[in-house]
């Protein structure tokens, strides 16, 4: 089989630079009204579609989480953490904010979980806390943005007895919890979190070099993401 010049160019490209991906990356995932953002090792990715590519799997739609015959791959520790956010107009205009409806991470007291909900502000904010319960983890760390200068916190009105005209601003309310729970947050100005910064330009270098290979490991990441939350909870 001759290969096309085109080819021979992404091969070459992919030599050499997939030699200078390692370390923590950050991606950002479109599935329908949800977006995951993922912080990962990027390394542990690349390898993984790699091994799933010698089995002659190739797309999304051939992956799954268990097994390849008798075979149990589940590389989960190339998950540092992740927050999923949802577009869900159930709950009513909510500022326009999207929502958290999970969110997990494997080392809970090393950062990585404000990572990814910051990565999330600042790509696809006004973002808000989860409409149906929030845990105490995540309480605090709502807490802790509405204290940032580089954030906004625009406060709820109760959508079932609405205090202010504008209609905007109207959203289910989570009762017994402080403003700060039910407000959405989005950025004011450049966010100040070089490290979280950094891991994204990476996770866009990760998903420019895989091509069309970053479909099957955006399924990867997803779903991988999924059962580190099934675990967690």
């Amino acid at each position: 089989m001759r290969i096309t010049q085109s080819q021979l160019r992404k091969i070459i490209r992919e030599v050499v630079y997939r030699d200078s991906i390692s370390g923590p990356a950050i991606s950002i995932i479109s599935s329908g009204v949800s977006t995951f953002v993922i912080a990962y090792d990027s390394g542990m990715l690349l390898a993984e579609v790699d091994r799933l590519n010698s089995m002659g799997i190739t797309s999304p739609d051939e992956y799954q989480i268990y097994g390849y015959g008798q075979e149990k791959h589940y590389p989960a520790e190339m998950i540092y953490s992740g927050v999923v956010v949802e577009i869900d107009g159930s709950r009513g205009p909510c500022n326009g904010a999207r929502h958290v409806s999970a969110a997990a991470s494997r080392f809970p007291k090393q950062g990585w979980g404000s990572a990814v909900y910051l990565a999330a502000l600042d790509e696809l904010g006004p973002i808000g806390p989860d409409r149906g319960s929030i845990k105490p983890g995540a309480e605090a760390l709502w807490r802790s943005f509405s204290k940032r200068n580089d954030l906004a916190r625009v406060p709820y009105d109760d959508i079932t007895n609405p205090k202010t005209p504008d209609p905007r601003d109207d959203c289910k309310v989570l009762y017994m919890k402080d403003v700060y729970v039910n407000s959405s947050y989005h950025p004011v100005e450049d966010i100040d979190a070089p490290g979280v910064k950094d891991m994204r330009a990476l996770g866009i270098q990760v998903e420019v070099l895989m091509s069309d290979r970053w479909l099957l490991a955006a399924r990867v990441l997803s779903k991988l993401f999924s059962e580190v939350f099934r675990s967690v909870y």
